[in-house]
């Protein structure tokens, strides 16, 4: 069965499965890490194998 789950969650001290989920997407989440790499090595431990990160970071403006 397909379904869709939505965690609003710090990702370093949160207690995520591992091999859970097939894509992780995460909006400016990637910019407020206190420690990113044990932050994305914890994230793509939930991951299954060929599971994806996606990031969509904001975009620099281009008038400022």
């Amino acid at each position: 069965m397909d379904y869709v789950v939505f965690h609003r969650a710090d990702a370093q001290p949160h207690m995520f499965e591992a091999d859970v989920f097939d894509l992780m997407i995460s909006r400016f989440g990637v910019l407020f890490f206190d420690d990113p790499v044990p932050a994305f090595r914890k994230i793509g431990g939930v991951l299954r194998p060929g599971g994806r990160m996606v990031f969509d970071l904001p975009q620099r403006n281009p008038s400022t």
